[in-house]
């Protein structure tokens, strides 16, 4: 039995007996049980794949199937930051009036860059 048979074997065998959870974690594992360099592992592997002997899938991350539990869930961040920006948005144009301290002067003394209501503009 050749080298390669006898690592793709034992590659198998690690994957029967631990079921690892990423590829990485598998050539880890073979690497520290069988010494062998980690690009020959990864060959291996890959070449297993191809042949069919071993199916390398994707975790994929499920999105809560209710309205509740998707709300609560790192998938609704951009909802709540809308919101959020949104009410503070609302909040600042009806509370900040023009003689708060907030109440910034134009950018440029002499430019003012806001525009005149019609009955004002100069002729």
């Amino acid at each position: 039995m050749s080298d390669d048979t006898e690592i793709s074997k034992r590659i198998l065998e690690l994957v029967e007996e631990s079921s690892p959870e990423t590829v990485e974690s598998l050539i880890e594992q073979a690497h520290t049980r069988l010494e062998v360099p980690k690009d020959v592992l990864l060959k291996h592997i890959i070449e297993l794949q191809n042949q069919g002997k071993l199916t390398l899938t994707i975790p994929h991350e499920s999105i809560p199937a209710s309205l509740d539990t998707y709300l609560i869930s790192s998938h609704a961040i951009w909802f709540w930051a809308i919101i959020i920006l949104s009410t503070a948005t609302t909040i600042s144009i009806y509370d900040i009036g023009e003689d708060d301290p907030i109440h910034l002067p134009p950018v440029y003394p002499g430019i003012d860059l806001r525009p005149l209501p019609p009955g004002l503009q100069p002729d």
